[in-house]
């Protein structure tokens, strides 16, 4: 069985077909992010639509802040030098996958 060298050059069929899949997948979470989930949430949770707005605001900026400030440490646990030091890349991704699972229905 004959393998082929490793050239570090993405096959083009392979980078094609990633560009399809997310090219497709990109407009459902806009789509639902950006007039769903806004629309749910004044009418459904809040009512008042004006307050709904403020506190969508609010809760949209406090994610954005709390994404900026953790995805650095998060980033250098899960891939950087103390995944390289500990070597539980794998444990550390399923502890954070399990995080976003069990935090996912809590929105509910």
């Amino acid at each position: 069985m004959e393998q082929k060298a490793d050239t570090g050059i993405a096959d083009r069929r392979g980078v094609a077909a990633w560009c399809a899949y997310d090219w497709a997948n990109s407009p459902f979470p806009a789509i639902v992010l950006t007039f769903v989930i806004p629309a749910y949430f004044a009418d459904a949770v809040v009512g008042d639509a004006a307050a709904a707005t403020t506190q969508w605001a609010v809760m949209t900026g406090v994610a954005a802040l709390v994404i900026a400030l953790a995805s650095p440490v998060l980033g250098a646990i899960a891939f950087g030098w103390i995944d390289d030091r500990i070597g539980a890349r794998r444990t550390i991704l399923i502890g954070l996958a399990g995080l976003v699972i069990f935090g996912v229905p809590l929105l509910l």
